[in-house]
């Protein structure tokens, strides 16, 4: 698969913001709410925006400090190569 453009990733971005916030706005339980705060804030930060709907950008932890995450990393690495 051809890597995309910064465009089609911002897209993207801005979509999983607009769901994470819906989420956000109508979860039933609090920890689905703090889940999907966090997760608009990470889009939030990928995007370079600060504040949005008052939801704020919040820096992702890094990937690489979680096991599934170091899986996901070689295996994109693999596809990528």
């Amino acid at each position: 698969m051809a890597r995309k453009s910064p465009d089609e990733m911002a897209t993207v971005l801005a979509q999983a913001f607009a769901n994470f916030t819906m989420l956000a706005e109508h979860s039933l339980l609090p920890t689905q709410t703090k889940m999907a705060t966090r997760l608009a804030g990470n889009c939030l930060w990928a995007l370079g925006v600060e504040e949005y709907g008052g939801f704020h950008a919040i820096e992702p932890e890094p990937i690489g400090e979680i096991i599934d995450g170091q899986v996901a990393l070689r295996a994109i690495g693999e596809a990528e190569g």
